[in-house]
């Protein structure tokens, strides 16, 4: 049976497979007839021989993997699922369906895979005795073109569109700078703050005259709106939890394709690669602290598209898809001759 690839599409699949293999993979689905993979099902495919499950997998495809026993199978996981014990800090019917799928099905995943790849070392120590494989996610989109930083007159010379676009597992880092952010909005009356977050964006944003609520976006939208939208400032907001610290560098490329300034605060995984004051900003944790330094770059637009050009730059270099393609190619015994003429 064959599986639309659109409709179940989530963000791993793209960032860390569809991407990197993006002839192999035609624009209205995969390409069944065009290439030496097929889909299983909505986070599995196969080919060769070999098997790749991206993140989640249904009972289905997990009887279907069973039933034809590939040589070898990879697993392909983005979050830290072993530090949800201790994540509070996250929505909790969220943080339940992640224990849910970890308890009931991850086990099932593990009994069939021999190869982990994750974004973070620190997910991938989780998985000792199977082969383990760091690959970082590909860039969507990078924007090279930063004019909309010039003013025009409908703006007035200080206007700013800054976006916060966090999902649900980012609330508690939004809620931790709702406050300031509302001082800063009334500070900077020609500013606007976009959100995705809908019904949950927190109180004193959703009343704010400055906030513009947007409702959250299925993947394949958002990763559409990557392409097109454009912004003058990120805002990347992270609490020192080990949940967060374990997340991948993709909100560095989501802030290049918006050809916007990043703000992120000094906690893994941008402090590893933001150059503060050179291809981003860094703030501290605490909210009150990090004020002041965000009304100072708030305040100066060409130093914010400064750092946006550089940060195009950085997400570049952090483009995880060349290593990723390497690593299907040779995973899936693929020669780079065979893919010529498939897409």
């Amino acid at each position: 049976m064959f599986f639309s690839w659109n409709k179940d599409r989530i963000p791993t699949i793209d960032l860390y497979f569809g991407i990197p293999l993006v002839d192999v993979i035609g624009k209205r689905g995969w390409r069944r007839h065009h290439g030496p993979l097929r889909q299983l099902g909505p986070y599995v495919f196969m080919g060769n021989g070999r098997a790749v499950i991206l993140r989640y997998a249904t009972r289905r495809e997990l009887l279907l993997l069973e039933r034809l026993a590939p040589e070898r199978c990879a697993y392909v996981i983005d979050d830290d699922l072993f530090s949800l014990d201790h994540a509070a800090e996250l929505p909790e019917d969220y943080r339940r369906r992640l224990l849910r799928f970890r308890e009931e099905v991850l086990p099932d995943i593990l009994a069939r895979v021999d190869t982990i790849c994750a974004p973070s070392e620190r997910i991938l120590r989780a998985y000792r005795g199977k082969r383990l494989v760091q690959l970082l996610p590909s860039a969507v989109h990078v924007c090279d073109d930063h004019a909309h930083f010039l003013p025009n007159k409908a703006e007035g010379k200080a206007g700013i569109n800054l976006v916060f676009a966090g999902t649900r597992s980012h609330l508690p880092d939004l809620v931790m700078y709702e406050t300031v952010l509302c001082r800063i909005l009334d500070t900077l009356p020609h500013a606007r703050l976009t959100l995705f977050l809908g019904r949950h964006t927190p109180e004193k944003l959703k009343k704010h005259a400055q906030v513009i609520v947007c409702s959250p976006k299925r993947w394949p939208q958002y990763a559409q709106m990557l392409k097109r939208a454009r912004f003058h400032v990120h805002l990347v907001f992270n609490q020192a939890t080990a949940f967060n610290s374990a997340r991948s560098q993709n909100k560095v490329l989501e802030t290049a394709a918006f050809g916007a300034a990043g703000i992120y605060t000094r906690t893994p995984p941008f402090s590893s690669v933001i150059e503060n004051g050179e291809n981003g900003v860094m703030i501290p944790v605490n909210a009150d602290a990090a004020e002041k330094y965000l009304m100072e770059v708030l305040s100066d637009r060409e130093r914010l598209q400064r750092l946006a050009m550089k940060g195009a730059d950085l997400a570049r270099r952090l483009d995880g898809r060349a290593k990723a393609r390497r690593f299907w190619l040779e995973f899936f015994g693929i020669a780079e001759t065979d893919m010529k003429g498939s897409g």
